[in-house]
């Protein structure tokens, strides 16, 4: 993957700007090897399993290792990922600690529909694992990029979410939106129905209610 002639990222917090070009820069390099499909390969072929059991396809493993490879120098010190068993030290005075899903729902890379990567920072301790296994409100960046009919940007830095669009003729991701908000209303949702079966109540009696429309209470 080359990650040459990049443009930094308009409105980030200084000490956030090396490792979010560095994750960006290999978000836009994925977008164009995501978007040849079959003619790059088999980007869906089964290569393993992660420690979460997950099947690992060959597009999971090189995302894994162009993100680590990208991320060197950019203050980031423990690299958590879906698809290693154990926590990478990359920078060794680095403050930050990134957790990681190089390429979420890789299992949809063959039926050409949106996947993603997903992505939050911690403040780096001296312990590995006790950087990332601590409360989510102790997270100081989250965000992530979906690989879609547009490569999108969406990330917060803890004061509003920003909306960036990867522009396809000059390869560069643009700010479009500095303050993203949830419309009040909307009449779609998104959910993982297969697994409706091991829903709480709660969960099931409000999708239910969403899925009655304007017949039902909401």
């Amino acid at each position: 993957m080359t990650m040459t002639g990049y443009t930094p990222l308009e409105g980030v917090p200084e000490r956030f700007q090396a490792p979010m070009d560095a994750l960006c820069k290999v978000a836009r390099d994925l977008s164009r090897k995501i978007a040849l499909g079959p003619l790059a390969g088999e980007l869906g072929a089964e290569v393993g399993s992660n420690l979460g059991g997950d099947t690992q396809k060959a597009l999971d493993v090189l995302a894994d290792e162009a993100f680590v490879a990208a991320l060197a120098g950019s203050g980031v010190r423990w690299y958590a990922s879906e698809e290693r068993d154990d926590v990478l030290q990359i920078d060794n005075d680095g403050a930050l600690a990134l957790a990681i899903d190089p390429l979420d729902g890789s299992s949809n890379i063959d039926v050409n529909v949106s996947i993603g990567t997903i992505f939050s920072l911690y403040e780096a301790k001296d312990d590995p694992e006790a950087s990332f296994l601590r409360p989510a409100t102790e997270q100081i960046v989250a965000g992530y990029f979906i690989y879609g009919p547009q490569t999108a940007l969406m990330v917060t830095f803890g004061e509003g979410v920003r909306h960036y669009v990867l522009d396809p003729e000059d390869r560069e991701f643009k700010l479009v939106n500095a303050a993203l908000t949830i419309p009040a209303k909307s009449t779609e949702f998104a959910i993982n129905a297969s697994n409706y079966r091991h829903w709480s109540k709660p969960i099931r009696a409000y999708i239910d209610d969403c899925l009655a429309g304007d017949q039902g209470p909401r």
